[in-house]
């Protein structure tokens, strides 16, 4: 049979297109190292755990209007907490206002960025110490009673007002 289709040989496979698969595991790769150098750098500024870390108030005030950029919500305050604190670690320590709450009437509030005196962030070297200034939106009727250190990696500190 000339020109024809040869009977009994087998049909070539079509190739197959390994391309999008091995860009999906190179994607993967590179985001597990990514993760892990962050955790690693992340491990490194906050290894000295908040056990190693002592707190104290020194101030609560109610910051003036000239310092915050937006006022607070009708009913609501600012207040501003100032710590004391001493790392008793080994290693440097990372701070940053988004690590603080504050328990006022029984409710925790978390940190508003909105007080321009605030400090907002800040590295405590071993056996250092540095003070940090921190605001909290709460209502109006609220009493400060304790404020709260919870970094990413650690233990929480707290401190009575």
């Amino acid at each position: 049979m000339a020109g024809g289709p040869m009977m009994g040989a087998p049909p070539v496979p079509a190739k197959k297109n390994n391309t999008i698969l091995i860009v999906v595991v190179v994607i993967v790769v590179v985001l597990a190292l990514v993760i892990a150098g962050t955790l690693m750098v992340l491990n490194t500024f906050n290894h000295a755990v908040t056990s190693d870390i002592s707190m104290t108030v020194t101030d609560t005030r109610t910051p003036a209007s000239t310092e915050y950029t937006i006022a607070p919500t009708a009913g609501n305050t600012y207040v501003q907490v100032t710590v004391s604190m001493t790392n008793n670690g080994d290693m440097i320590t990372a701070v940053s206002g988004i690590f603080f709450e504050l328990q006022a009437s029984g409710t925790k509030y978390s940190y508003t960025p909105q007080v321009t005196s605030d400090t907002y962030s800040a590295t405590i070297p071993a056996g250092g110490t540095a003070t940090f200034s921190v605001s909290f939106e709460i209502p109006l009727t609220a009493s400060p009673q304790k404020i709260l250190f919870t970094p990413i990696l650690g233990h929480q500190v707290s401190a009575n007002i």
